[in-house]
């Protein structure tokens, strides 16, 4: 109103062009717009008279725009209304200095006791999620999963096609019924899958489909979604329209604030462009970037970005990931979009999904994913030149960066730990079946694959996959380093990386294959290179070093793989320009590491006191 007051009274004293310079100013003028939940949306969105939803003031930004949200929680999905501008994007910002939480949740209150210590409360919507004060309960299952999604009680069973048998299943018929079963195989132990459970007898169930990946054999398994899964406190299920909640303690759901799931989106970006969202917390909710461009997400705080309880599960992403494929986290599409100096945990699937063209995640401490143990990881991407730069990943059910069909990406700088909490077979990074056609994995430090061998692998290049350029990543404490597996690892240049490993330096499985372009150099080694590469005629292999000692190393105990001054890998490797430029002494070194250079770093530059380690679940 000021502004307005102001112009109209110019305009009675001023010329013609005056007037005209006046009207330009105007036109260029970029709105602020305040949001604060203490605000009314009838009010004038200043920083006095703020709106109360985030969503009104999403409807009047245009280009150059400034949404300021102050301190306090939303309950809503935010859909701008316009696009920015290359040099007028729209902006939302949390106020300096306050804490600004979106939930996708909604309280539920009207809870009634229903039977012993289980109390219930009508949701007409499907829940995927329970929450206490932003505290995780468990769905009810059988055997009780206990405190750690990624150490959960299992049950042994053995599956044949849609009949499911075990000793343990000695409830009375049906009791299961109606259920869910979610299983992994014990010889494969790939991936879990889960199935309907139709009929249940002492010793059986029924199951609409094959569970996947499992099919038939032995396998370890967990039933949910009963009333007799409902044993434990903390538990709760849905049934008919109804939750059931055992809450913890002795005091009921109604004074707790229990909230459950209801909004998958905090934001829909999609479609949009030059949309920057900086400062923010989500919970129980996630942004959508679909066919998005030039969007930036920056300095977010998000917590359960992908949340289901169950997927059908098996290797459902083979042909690339889209908005509906299962275990979809922060999804980020279109083009050249950006979520860097966030942290993302606590997902059932992926903490960030990328598809599409050009599109970064830089300096991002990502953690917690894949609790659900598919084929899901802290990020997962498919697509055209990606980058995945300066990251700090960590615990995860599978592995921490899928790249199954990335062509001409960037995965660099990375700081990559725990892997294989649930699964086996797998790698830190992984790809399958992929022409990448330069995709550069360079300057990681990976370490700690739990996955039980074989194939707990540091940079697995599973089969077929052609093209990589592998170089200067340190990889230890994983049962193999590096895995080149058959039909056709071809073109892809493995050199100057130091692999300290239990099994194998570099594995590959015994297949023959056909390595034409393949070339492996100036490495470093422990325990050994694989004996399928060494006897295989179209590899070439050169200036490496198997069975390392580690006295070659400054303090390995402490993860210091700098060469000593006396180690054999100084200045024995080739060079191969530009990737070695910059080297000393006569020759480059073997190893990630060259001596008498600063070493290369990795991983966010997000101080640990900000990742929320220690929230509870």
């Amino acid at each position: 109103m000021l502004f307005c007051t102001i112009v109209k009274a110019s305009l009675r004293s001023m010329s013609l062009p005056g007037i005209c310079v006046l009207l330009s100013c105007a036109l260029a003028y970029a709105a602020e717009l305040h949001v604060s939940p203490e605000g009314k949306d009838s009010g004038r969105g200043s920083a006095k008279r703020p709106f109360k939803t985030i969503q009104h003031a999403a409807e009047r930004l245009k280009p150059g725009d400034t949404c300021v949200i102050h301190a306090g929680e939303y309950r809503e999905t935010v859909r701008p209304a316009n696009s920015g501008t290359a040099g007028k994007p729209i902006r939302f910002v949390a106020a300096p200095g306050d804490t600004v939480l979106i939930r996708g949740t909604e309280p539920v209150t009207d809870w009634k006791l229903h039977e012993n210590m289980t109390y219930r409360a009508p949701v007409k919507w499907t829940v995927e999620q329970l929450f206490i004060d932003g505290c995780l309960m468990n769905p009810a299952s059988y055997p009780d999963r206990g405190a750690d999604p990624f150490h959960p009680n299992w049950i042994d069973l053995e599956a044949g096609k849609t009949e499911i048998k075990g000793a343990v299943l000695d409830q009375p018929t049906n009791t299961w019924a109606g259920g869910t079963i979610w299983g992994m195989s014990h010889r494969l132990g790939w991936v879990t899958g889960s199935a309907r459970i139709t009929v249940s007898k002492p010793g059986s169930l029924t199951v609409d489909h094959t569970v996947p990946w499992w099919g038939k054999g032995k396998g370890r398994a967990v039933i949910s979604g009963t009333a007799a899964a409902l044993t434990v406190a903390r538990e709760w299920y849905q049934k008919d329209g109804f939750v059931y909640f055992w809450p913890p303690g002795t005091v009921g759901p109604n004074v707790l604030g229990v909230e459950v799931t209801r909004r998958r989106w905090a934001f829909d970006l999609s479609e949009r462009q030059y949309i920057h969202i900086r400062g923010l917390r989500i919970h129980a909710a996630s942004v959508n970037m679909d066919k998005a461009k030039h969007c930036v997400l920056d300095g977010l705080k998000v917590r359960y970005a992908s949340f289901r309880q169950h997927y059908r599960g098996g290797f459902n992403r083979d042909k690339g990931i889209s908005l509906e494929a299962q275990g979809v986290g922060i999804a980020i599409s279109g083009s050249h979009n950006v979520a860097r100096n966030s942290v993302i945990s606590r997902c059932t699937g992926d903490g960030v999904s990328i598809w599409g063209v050009s599109n970064t995640v830089e300096n991002c401490v990502i953690y917690d994913c894949n609790t659900s143990a598919t084929d899901c990881a802290p990020i997962t991407c498919t697509g055209l030149g990606h980058v995945i730069q300066s990251n700090t990943l960590f615990n995860a059910g599978r592995s921490i960066i899928v790249h199954r069909h990335l062509v001409k990406g960037k995965i660099k700088h990375n700081h990559l730990y725990n892997a294989g909490l649930l699964c086996r077979d797998l790698g830190m990074t992984y790809t399958y079946q992929t022409i990448s056609k330069g995709t550069e994995i360079a300057f990681n430090r990976v370490h700690h694959n739990y996955a039980r061998p074989p194939g707990g692998v540091g940079i697995y290049i599973d089969d077929g996959s052609k093209g990589h350029i592998i170089h200067h990543n340190l990889v230890y404490n994983t049962p193999e380093a590096l895995s080149l597996n058959p039909p056709g690892s071809q073109n892809n240049l493995v050199f100057n990386n130091t692999m300290i490993c239990v099994l194998a330096g570099i594995g590959m499985s015994s297949r023959k294959q056909d390595m034409t372009g393949t070339r492996v150099f100036n490495n470093i080694f422990k325990p050994h290179i694989s004996f399928n590469l060494l006897r295989n005629p179209t590899a070439f292999r050169t200036n490496n070093i198997a069975h390392a000692k580690l006295n070659n190393f400054v303090a390995p105990e402490n993860g210091d793989y700098r060469l000593c001054a006396d180690s054999k890998a100084v200045d024995a490797g080739m060079e191969f320009p530009p990737y070695t430029d910059g080297f000393t002494g006569k020759a480059p070194d073997l190893g990630a590491f060259e001596r008498g250079v600063e070493p290369w770093t990795c991983g966010s530059s997000i101080p640990e006191s900000q990742w929320g380690l220690l929230a509870p679940w």
